[in-house]
């Protein structure tokens, strides 16, 4: 579910589905913003890693690494970005980047499930 939830943000940002939300652009101008330079290359990595990564996670493949990539993203993204806004989802988002970085920690710890693909080709992380 985490990694479906992710993934789908990806996709949205790029508009390969229509989830309205930010696009790879909003995304850079809202990184300038914050002093993330290169702004597109941070928009892109973000668009990248959400929808890349997050479809690793759901088939359960380079689960550890993937998920050591997105612990970088939240704590950036729960400690650093959305606390200007408020904790609440409606103000910004906090509740939303703390719940995802406490589920992919929790995958990061746990590794990868009885069902995943690096289980079943024997490359367990």
């Amino acid at each position: 579910m985490t990694g479906g939830t992710l993934c789908l943000n990806g996709a949205g940002r790029l508009r390969i589905i229509d989830i309205g939300g930010p696009t790879v652009e909003s995304t850079a101008r809202f990184n300038a913003s914050l002093g993330f330079e290169p702004d597109l290359l941070w928009s892109y990595y973000i668009t990248g890693l959400e929808l890349v990564g997050g479809l690793l996670l759901v088939l359960g493949l380079l689960t550890r690494p993937a998920t050591l990539l997105f612990t970088g993203l939240l704590v950036v993204a729960t400690f650093y970005v959305t606390p200007r806004f408020g904790f609440w989802s409606r103000d910004g988002d906090v509740q939303y980047a703390a719940l995802l970085l406490v589920l992919i920690l929790s995958i990061l710890v746990r590794g990868d499930g009885a069902y995943s693909l690096d289980r079943r080709i024997g490359r367990g992380f």
